[in-house]
């Protein structure tokens, strides 16, 4: 496995150490007795959980290496999440697994680093196919990156997973659609945190001001299907609205593109009032409830 990385100022290729260091290949204390074993979603693409990555501006060269896994858990026990290892994944107490991968890491002009990873994540009961997500940071160097794309992921996604499962809403609210007799199921809808951020703010009467529940009920026709399915879906919803008024929008499902719900978020981000720059992003996790959840 090899990682390019190249610009004007910088280029280099460099091999990867091996996918599984011995280290992460054996758990002494098996922190999860079943016999599951998760595997990469459907496509899901990485490189690797570390590397080495050469530099050279010209002046001088240097090198930096990563361990995607040891960042993530770092990450974790900052936001007291307890973890443990096993085969290449980290496990955490509520049972899911985490495995991170490099995907890209690209020099910037001005300095520093830009990083993409993944996370891949399964749970033997709720999602055992599993599914993923992305993650885009920047920093003055490779690790900082990783680790704030990392901690981004831990603000906004994780808790929706986490309360999913445990039904307890503390950072999440949810929105529930009770299917009648005999069926009864409940197929619950957790909306995660809302990433905001716009260039100005105006005073502007609104008949529904921006709320948590926004971004999932004005994609709502696009994931009507997965309310009304079995399945476990974590969707992403973000839509971007740039100072000359130009929207663009990304929503995925389990870390696969899903286009009409990207049509529907572009559509919501045209209706924004114009406070220049502007962009949206939550997390949205739809599953079903256990029929003896109180």
């Amino acid at each position: 496995f090899f990682v390019y990385v190249s610009s004007v100022q910088f280029a280099c290729i460099l091999p990867l150490p091996p996918l599984f260091p011995p280290e992460f290949c054996v758990d002494p204390v098996m922190f999860n007795k079943s016999k599951y074993e998760p595997v990469k979603p459907e496509g899901h693409e990485g490189m690797g959980t570390n590397g080495r990555i050469g530099f050279s501006n010209g002046e001088h060269s240097w090198e930096e290496s990563f361990d995607l896994i040891e960042i993530l858990n770092k990450v974790l026990q900052e936001h007291e999440v307890t973890t443990q290892h096993q085969n290449g994944w980290l496990v955490l107490n509520e049972g899911f697994y985490l495995r991170p991968e490099i995907l890209a890491v690209q020099p910037l002009e001005a300095g520093g680093v830009s990083t993409t990873t993944t996370i891949s994540i399964a749970h033997e009961q709720y999602a055992p196919q599993g599914l993923f997500e992305y993650q885009h940071a920047a920093g003055d160097d490779t690790n900082t990156a990783l680790a704030s794309g990392f901690k981004n992921w831990a603000d906004l996604d994780l808790p929706v997973l986490l309360e999913a499962i445990t039904n307890h809403l503390e950072a999440c609210t949810a929105m529930d659609m009770q299917f009648p007799a005999p069926d009864q199921r409940i197929r619950r809808a957790v909306l995660g945190p809302v990433f905001y951020m716009a260039s100005r703010e105006i005073e502007i009467e609104e008949d529904h001001p921006f709320c948590q529940c926004c971004m999932l009920t004005h994609s709502f026709e696009a994931f009507k299907d997965l309310l009304a399915s079995e399945g476990f879906f974590g969707i992403r919803l973000l839509a971007l609205r740039n100072e000359e008024g130009d929207v663009s929008a990304d929503c995925r499902v389990n870390g696969l593109d899903n286009e009409p719900g990207k049509e529907l978020l572009i559509k919501y981000g045209q209706t924004w009032p114009d406070r220049g720059f502007e962009v949206r992003k939550q997390y949205v996790v739809v599953y079903t409830r256990p029929t003896n959840d109180a």
